[in-house]
């Protein structure tokens, strides 16, 4: 459509090249990528894609023949489709507004608002003279941000790529709320801002993990965040702390899981050709 006169060729001709998504990857990159995404990315549209190559094909060849063009291949609407997600936002493509570059996690000073037939690019706070705006892309990993957008944003020097997840039981939730919950649903990244490698409330939630409703109750009853505290009974402390222990060992042996998970990749990174 680039050129063609109609009322969305100047955004069209204003778009870049695609970027290098997951599907411009070569086999082995997408195997490897495949893996340490977790999912099998490039499947999960196939059919959707399927399903507008054959609308295309079918439903549109008239169209086609009037500009004497033949209707798209599979892997040229597949490429196409990988393109689109690479600049939407609220289901739309949004001119000036999809230039907008990607924040850092929890840096972002401005957000797409889309409402109705209006659409907007929307500061957080007061923008100085010659201020970037950036929106939050919604990846924190490198390879979810690489295989989406082609690019890593330096997040593989700032948070690892695998997740620690450990046990939330009703105990634990009840007495962390939500965040126990989203921590053993989806995992902790650790993070090289944070000295000891996870949030506070992250590590607290892993301590705590194996305390059961009467150890998590002396925990909060006595503001108990590890180490001695002369306030504290010692018979209660020596309690609290044998908990926290098997909290860290619990901890230490998901560690070693990601670890097995990453060597994984690194095994299989070896046996691919040109990776």
């Amino acid at each position: 459509l680039r050129g063609d006169p109609a009322s969305a060729s100047p955004y069209i001709a204003s778009l870049p090249e695609p970027p290098e998504t997951i599907n411009l990857w070569s086999k082995e990159q997408q195997v490897l990528g495949e893996a340490m995404l977790g999912r099998n990315h490039l499947s999960m549209y196939k059919p959707l894609v399927s399903a507008i190559t054959n609308a295309a094909a079918n439903g549109c060849k008239g169209k086609f023949d009037a500009v004497k063009q033949p209707p798209p291949t599979e892997q040229e609407v597949f490429d196409s489709f990988h393109f689109i997600l690479s600049r939407l936002s609220h289901m739309r493509l949004i001119p000036v507004a999809d230039l907008a570059n990607a924040a850092a996690p929890g840096e972002a000073t401005a957000r797409i608002m889309a409402d109705g037939k209006i659409c907007a690019i929307i500061a957080k706070g007061e923008v100085r003279k010659g201020q970037e705006l950036l929106i939050d892309y919604n990846h924190r990993d490198a390879i979810t941000l690489l295989a989406s957008y082609g690019f890593t944003g330096g997040l593989e020097h700032e948070r690892s790529m695998t997740r620690l997840k450990f046990d939330a039981g009703p105990a634990l939730l009840r007495a962390t709320g939500s965040a126990s919950a989203r921590y053993a649903s989806e995992g902790v990244q650790l993070l090289d801002e944070e000295e000891a490698g996870l949030h506070a409330d992250a590590f607290l939630c892993a301590r705590w993990q194996q305390m059961n409703e009467h150890e998590l109750a002396l925990a909060l009853n006595y503001g108990w965040d590890s180490g001695t505290n002369s306030k504290i009974d010692p018979a209660v402390q020596s309690v609290l702390a044998k908990a926290e222990t098997r909290g860290c060992q619990a901890l230490q042996a998901t560690c070693k899981v990601a670890m097995d998970v990453v060597h994984e990749w690194e095994d299989l990174a070896d046996r691919l050709p040109g990776v």
